[in-house]
Parts: C-alpha cells; sequence; structure tokens
C-alpha cells in the first residue's frame, strides 16, 4: 500500500508541476490544445490517483492509459515545433511519469504491457511532426524499466527484512523461554533447597533432638512454598514490610528486627530478597549455634540494603565445600538473577554477617529476560535498513546504467559538438571513478560516510567541467550528457538524510546552465525550456526516491516496532505456557514420594526420631542433593551427581570411600538417575562406612555400594529394569551389595548426553 501511495501523491504533484511548465513555455498558437491536451493528462491522472489511493484499482488502469496514449498521439499539436526529437518536452514527460507510477502497483505483464503502449505511442505521435524520437523513445522505456527494477529491489528487501526478522525472532523467542524456564527453574532448586530439601535433611540426620515440634512447622511451611506459583518478577510493587512477611515467624531463631525506609520494591527483587533472608537465618538456626539473630532493612529512593547478622561460631566461606549451595545458590545466585549482590563476611569465633545489596539503577536481568523482546533491533539491524540498502543499490544501478547506456552514447554522438573532446572525456572518466567508489560501500554494506563530500564533490566538478565545453545552443539537449547526473550519485551517497543534500547538489548544477542561457545572445528559449523539463525529469525522480526513502524509514520503523509488541505478547504467552508446563511437571515428580513425606510430617503422622522415618528422608535428601547438581555444568556429571548425593551421608557421619575405573561415556539424565538411584538406597542404610565404586567397560557402566547394614534393615533397592539399567542387591552378615549396570545396544555405538532442563 505505501508503493500505492507513493505512486499516486508523486504522480499527480508531479504532473501538476510539468503542466505549469507547459503552460508558461506554449507558443501562443498552440495554448488552446496544450490547455486541453494538460487538462485531459491532469484529469486522467487525478482520476487514476483516487482509486488507487481508495483501494478501488485492481490491474491494468484502462481509462488512464488511454488519456496518456491520446494525450501522446496528439503531441503534434500541443508541443511546440521548435523542439526539435533530442529535447524532452512536457508530452514526453507526462508519458515518463505515468508508465513509472504504473511500475509500483502492476503485475511484471501488465507494466510491460503499459511500457510498451506507451512508448509506441510517444513513436507514433511523433510521426506527424516529421522526425521520429526515437532517442527519447528509448530513455522512457529505460525510464519505465529502471522502475520496475527499483520496485522489485524494494520489495525484494522486504522480504529479506522480513525474512531475517522472522528468523531473529524465532531465536530469541526460543533464548527469551530458555531463559525464563531456566531461572523458573533455578528459583525452584533455590526454593526447593531453603524448604524441603533442608527439612528433609535435618529429619535425615537426626538433628530434631529437643525439637520434635519443628519439622512438622517447617514442612508445612515447605509445602505452602512449594504448592505456590512464583510472583511476577517485573510489575508488582511490594512494602518493604511484606520482605520479612512470614520469614521471621518460621526462622526457627528468635530475630530482632529494624526498619527504616518505606518505598516499595518490584515484587521480583522482594522475592530474591525474602528467599536470601530466609536461607541466612536458616543457616543461623541450623550451624551458628545460637538462638538469635539480627535483620537489618535499609530502603532509600533508588535501593534497598538488608543484613542477616548472628554472633554464632562462624565460619571460613572459602572453605565451603561446592556441594553446599546454602550460601552460593540460595543467597549469591538468587540476587544476581535481580541485578543484585550479596556479601558473606565471617570468621571462626566472631559470627556471620550476610549483607543484601539491591540498587534500582542497576540491570534488572529478570526484567530484561520478560522485555526482551521488544527491542527486535537489539538482535537485528533495522527493518528500514533493508528497505534502504534496496533503494541505494537501485539508485546506483540507475546511476550506472544512465552513465554507460545513455550518457557515453550521447557523448560519442555529439563528439563534433565539442570544441575539447578531451574536456568530454575526462569528466566522464572522473564520473566512472565515482561509480567505482559509490559501488565499493554498497556492495560490502557499509557506510558511505568517510567518502560521501570528496564523492559529491568531485562529480560535481566532473558535471560543472563538462558544461563549460558545451556551447549554449546544445545546452539540455544530448550534447550536455552529465546534466542531471550527480543527482543520482548524491542519492546513493545520501540515501536516508533527507532530501537537503539532493536539493543543494541540483541546485549547485543548475545555476551554472541556467547562467548561461541567460547571458547567451539570441534565442535560448528552446533550450531553456529543454532544461528546465530534463531537470524536473531527473530531480522529480530523485527527489521522490529521496522522499520514499524516508517515508520508507518511518513505515519500516513503524512495523517494526508492532512486529515486536506482536513478538512480546506471543514470547510471553509461550514463556507462560513453558514454565507452567514445567512447574507441574516438576511438583508431579515431587508428589511421587517428597510431598507425601512431606505431608505426613506436617499433620504428625510420621515421628521424627523414627530410625525408618529418618532414613526415608536422607533417602529423599540425597535424592534431592542429585537434582541440584544435575543443574551443574560438571565435566563427569555422573561422578559429579554421585558425590552430591555422598555428602547427605557424610554429614552423619558416615564414612565413604569412592572409586572410579576406565573411562565413561557420556551418558542421558535419567540413565544417570536410573544409576545413582540404587547406590542413595543403600547408602541411606549405611551405618559407619560404606565403598563406592563406578566402573566403565566397553559398553557398559556399573555403579556398585557396599555398605555395613544390619540385617533388620532389609533390602530397600527397587531392583525393576529402567533405561537399560539392571539392579542387583544381596545382603550378607552386615553387608549390604547393590549393584546397578547400564549396558548399550551396541557397544560399539557412541552414546551421547540428551539431558537437559
Amino acid at each position: 500500500m505505501q508503493g500505492h501511495r507513493h505512486a499516486a501523491i508523486g504522480r499527480i504533484s508531479l504532473l501538476a508541476v510539468v503542466a505549469v511548465l507547459a503552460l508558461t513555455t506554449a507558443p501562443a498558437g498552440r495554448l488552446p490544445a496544450t490547455a486541453l491536451g494538460v487538462a485531459a493528462a491532469l484529469a486522467g491522472a487525478s482520476v487514476y490517483s483516487s482509486r488507487l489511493l481508495s483501494g478501488r484499482l485492481r490491474g491494468l488502469p484502462t481509462l488512464d492509459l488511454v488519456v496518456v496514449c491520446l494525450v501522446c498521439l496528439g503531441q503534434s499539436w500541443t508541443v511546440s515545433p521548435n523542439m526539435s526529437r533530442d529535447h524532452p518536452n512536457w508530452v514526453w514527460y507526462a508519458a515518463t511519469v505515468a508508465v513509472v507510477a504504473y511500475q509500483w502497483h502492476t503485475t511484471s505483464r501488465e507494466g510491460a504491457t503499459t511500457i510498451v503502449v506507451v512508448t509506441l505511442a510517444y513513436l507514433i505521435g511523433s510521426v506527424p511532426t516529421g522526425d521520429v524520437a526515437w532517442p527519447r523513445a528509448l530513455w522512457l522505456l529505460v525510464t519505465a524499466t529502471l522502475s520496475r527494477a527499483l520496485y522489485l529491489r524494494v520489495r525484494q528487501g522486504g522480504r529479506q527484512a522480513d525474512a531475517v526478522r522472522g528468523r531473529r525472532e524465532r531465536v530469541r523467542r526460543t533464548l527469551t523461554v530458555h531463559r525464563a524456564r531456566r531461572t523458573d527453574a533455578r528459583e525452584h532448586l533455590a526454593a526447593l533447597h531453603d524448604t524441603a530439601a533442608s527439612t528433609l535433611l535435618m529429619v535425615g540426620m537426626g538433628a530434631v533432638d529437643g525439637r520434635e515440634h519443628l519439622p512438622a512447622r517447617q514442612a508445612r511451611r515447605d509445602l505452602a512454598v512449594l504448592r505456590s506459583a512464583r510472583p511476577d518478577t517485573t510489575t508488582r510493587e511490594t512494602a518493604p514490610d511484606e520482605l520479612l512477611a512470614g520469614v521471621v515467624r518460621h526462622s526457627g531463631v528468635r530475630v530482632a528486627v529494624t526498619r527504616s525506609g518505606t518505598t516499595p520494591l518490584p515484587a521480583g527483587v522482594t522475592e530474591a530478597l525474602r528467599g536470601s533472608v530466609r536461607e541466612a537465618l536458616t543457616n543461623v538456626a541450623r550451624h551458628a549455634g545460637v538462638g538469635d539473630a539480627e535483620v537489618r532493612v535499609e530502603r532509600d529512593a533508588d535501593a534497598v540494603t538488608v543484613t542477616v547478622s548472628d554472633s554464632g561460631r562462624g565460619f571460613v566461606p572459602a572453605d565451603v565445600p561446592a556441594a553446599r549451595r546454602g550460601v552460593s545458590d540460595s543467597i549469591v545466585a538468587r540476587m544476581a538473577s535481580v541485578g543484585g549482590r550479596a556479601y558473606v563476611d565471617s570468621a571462626p569465633g566472631r559470627g556471620t554477617l550476610v549483607r543484601l545489596e539491591w540498587s534500582a539503577s542497576e540491570p534488572d536481568i529478570a526484567a530484561s529476560a520478560a522485555v526482551e523482546p521488544r527491542a527486535a533491533e537489539e538482535f537485528a539491524e533495522p527493518t528500514a535498513d533493508y528497505f534502504l540498502h534496496g533503494l541505494r543499490v537501485a539508485a546506483l544501478t540507475i546511476a550506472v546504467v544512465t552513465l554507460f547506456v545513455w550518457e557515453l552514447p550521447m557523448l560519442l554522438g555529439n563528439i563534433d559538438h565539442y570544441a575539447s573532446p578531451t574536456r568530454q572525456f575526462l569528466a566522464f572518466g572522473g564520473t566512472v571513478v565515482v561509480a567505482a567508489g559509490c559501488a565499493v560501500p554498497v556492495a560490502c554494506r557499509r557506510s558511505t560516510d568517510r567518502w560521501r563530500l570528496p564523492l559529491t564533490i568531485v562529480v560535481l566538478a566532473m558535471s560543472v567541467l563538462s558544461q563549460q565545453g558545451v556551447a549554449t545552443r546544445d545546452l539540455g539537449t544530448p550534447a550536455h550528457w552529465t546534466f542531471g547526473n550527480p543527482g543520482w550519485f548524491a542519492l546513493v551517497l545520501f540515501l536516508g538524510r533527507g532530501v537537503a543534500p539532493l536539493v543543494v547538489v541540483s541546485t549547485v548544477e543548475l545555476v551554472p546552465t541556467v547562467v548561461s542561457l541567460c547571458r547567451a545572445d539570441g534565442d535560448d528559449s528552446g533550450s531553456l525550456s529543454a532544461v528546465l523539463f530534463g531537470g524536473l525529469v531527473f530531480w522529480s525522480g530523485q527527489l521522490a526516491i529521496g522522499l520514499s526513502a524516508k517515508a520508507l524509514r518511518r513505515t519500516a520503523d513503524t512495523a517494526m516496532r508492532h512486529a515486536a509488541e506482536e513478538e512480546r505478547m506471543r514470547a510471553e504467552h509461550l514463556v507462560s505456557e513453558s514454565v507452567e508446563h514445567d512447574r507441574r511437571q516438576r511438583f508431579a515428580a515431587l508428589e511421587e514420594n517428597v510431598v507425601p513425606l512431606l505431608e505426613r510430617l506436617a499433620a504428625g503422622e510420621l515421628d521424627p526420631r523414627a530410625e525408618s522415618v529418618r532414613r526415608a528422608c536422607a533417602v529423599e535428601a540425597a535424592r534431592l542433593r542429585r537434582l541440584f547438581a544435575e543443574h551443574d555444568d560438571a565435566p563427569d556429571p555422573l561422578v559429579h551427581e554421585l558425590r552430591a548425593a555422598i555428602d547427605v551421608v557424610e554429614r552423619r557421619g558416615v564414612v565413604v570411600t569412592l572409586a572410579m575405573r576406565g573411562r565413561r561415556p557420556a551418558l542421558a539424565r535419567e540413565v544417570r538417575r536410573a544409576l545413582i538411584d540404587p547406590a542413595i538406597t543403600a547408602l541411606a542404610v549405611a551405618e559407619a562406612t560404606a565403598r563406592v565404586t563406578v566402573l566403565a567397560t566397553v559398553g557398559t557402566v556399573t555403579v556398585s555400594v557396599v555398605a555395613d547394614a544390619r540385617p533388620k534393615h532389609g533390602v530397600l533397592v527397587d531392583d525393576r529394569a529402567r533405561e537399560r539399567v539392571s539392579v542387583s542387591a544381596m545382603t550378607m552378615e552386615n553387608r549390604l551389595w547393590v549393584e546397578a549396570t547400564w549396558t548399550t545396544k551396541d557397544s560399539r555405538e557412541p552414546t551421547r548426553d540428551a539431558s537437559a532442563w
């Protein structure tokens, strides 16, 4: 539709200008016929433009085409006989503008038909004048063909922009969804670590003596957290008092709270601070050896600082094993996810201080991820650049074709008209250099800023050099071959920077010619008319392309904003669906063992001091630790996840040795789970020592456990085969032996890690 609009408005506007020139330069004897022809051309163009703008025009503009052909056929009555076949006249210009406009809304076949019909009508109409205007007819044909090429190139640029934008939007959408899923998964794991994993580990380690009421209370809290949806991370704001809501009450220690400031916080920041404070207080209850802690919240207009301190036994932060995730994941990583920072200051005997900071001036990573689809230009050059490149290529093509197909033959055909042919060839050579200077950056898609001014000066100098060697009577004729040429190169160099540079270049080129005509002796009205009409042909086309570039940039930018908004909504919907699906899957996995165990603890149905309950909690705590380890970037995921499960056993005081033999292939996540799960169950009944062996041979991987276990424990291992993993277990005296073996379908077939969150 933008092409239709430009064609309609451009044609009627330019035809109005040429009508004025036609009436002011027409001889008195032919003024009535000229006026009639001009009126017919304007009427036809007005109807054509109106129908085109309203969308009622489909296919060939038959009526307007007939009017244009009649105007061409009647040129012997409407054009001054003083105008030779080499001089452009208003009929030729009206015909050129018409066929140029037709190319922007017709099919290629229809456009070609209009070119042939109008060109033939112009040639036939020139016969009664006694001299067939072959040169102007040929140039009409070339101009219309170049217009079609320009239209096709702009459409190609639009299709390229759409294709590139579509591909990059798909990539951006995938990245946005992936980032949102990973962010939600990290938050889920952090919440799981702070709640269920801590409660189950506490029961599994037997750390509830004298605090039998604590597991039930924490289990109720854990279930509430796991079942709640994650709040919005970017829009809703909450007051600082909500920061500590529920955290202090369920902390297990006495907390003294100091607050200052009441400015609301983004909900995502509040959630991150709340989770970090909760984990810090949990660590006080479990590790500090004291029953008191202090929380201080300081809030101003742009930042918030929260400190959690205690006077307990303290520790060395650098000595915390990587498997311990309370500080690294639940505090530091959680604050980093919203653009904040966390610092831990502690030393043996000096207590611990956890400092949490967030500032509105810092980039909010979660918010950035949420609004990422709005910034389409972040991943791709603006759509308008593709259109502009297409226009620039088309303008350069017109300039080069004009130079070699039209101007060079005119130079050679009029060589006897020049006092100094060398001057003309020098001007032509300089113009060729300018063409080459424009072609290089366009072909390489580079900016023309560096050479814009020097090339413009050179092409204007070549035009003046050639014009000074042309006789006054030949100005505006084919002998004046450089006329209109500098504007095309200026268009290439300044495209997208408005029309002011084009106006300046055209004025600099026109002024010497008009001055020479005005100073000349004799009647040069024919040459002046030729100059005016010829200049109108070139400059109007150049200005039209310049204005189109500006309009296309605005249109493309608007379209890009609308597309980005649609993509944002599409990505938000997809993120919502994907995150909700992931949450359902995660909770379904927890409902198999963890949730029922927490529910029975919360209801008081299980005694946390009972050995069977402790063992069941230890197994689920180890499985959760393995789950956390699955999301680490480790060179050997199987051993890394196995070590995470072993860490739970070692906290109970069991001495575990790990032996590894053979080169282990990359295994899928489900295979690793099937191999590790029997080992977790076996380690849960170990009393003092256990030995874990990982053996890899050609086509097989085996994980075996030998643990000291009393016979009353029995065999608790699920020996059902999963993921091509066979499980066997055996008890003998005070020993439990469990072995899980994975076998490939083909031992020669390489395996790949198919795990993905």
